[in-house]
């Protein structure tokens, strides 16, 4: 029960702080979560159906995601920081999208990191909040 209490709470706490924040924002919150390990917090900027395009891969569901990659985007995010290179958006309604690139260093599962990584989040209004509805990443290395 009290674990319940916590996690609702959390849930809360990351729904409110959503609640005004413009695209980037909730994007940020996103990974800000990710990398304080913040599971809850990260699971509730993402709409239950979003889709997430990773490595090659397809989650088409915050329950696929969280079950195949929330785990491992925590640990690499944890172990690694990202640089914002760059940072157009674009609303249109309760629509939003986000493209960024990004640079992200550090050292994963004892190797060095230096990545140069683009994404695209498309994020939906829902009751006063962004939700991020479709994420693509794609990363390749320093040359």
């Amino acid at each position: 029960m009290k674990q319940l209490a916590s996690s609702s709470l959390l849930l809360l706490i990351a729904s409110t702080a959503l609640s005004n924040e413009d695209p980037v924002s909730a994007i940020n919150a996103f990974h800000q979560a990710l990398a304080s390990g913040d599971k809850e917090a990260a699971l509730a900027v993402l709409a239950a159906d979003v889709l997430v395009y990773e490595s090659a891969t397809a989650e088409r569901s915050r329950d696929e995601y969280a079950a195949r990659h929330l785990l491992a985007d925590i640990v690499f995010s944890q172990t690694t920081q990202r640089k914002i290179l760059r940072s157009d958006s674009r609303i249109d309604g309760k629509l939003a999208v986000v493209t960024q690139e990004i640079e992200t260093t550090g050292e994963y599962r004892d190797k060095d990191v230096r990545l140069f990584d683009v994404e695209t989040t498309v994020l939906e209004r829902v009751d006063g909040r962004w939700r991020i509805k479709h994420a693509h990443w794609s990363a390749h290395p320093s040359r």
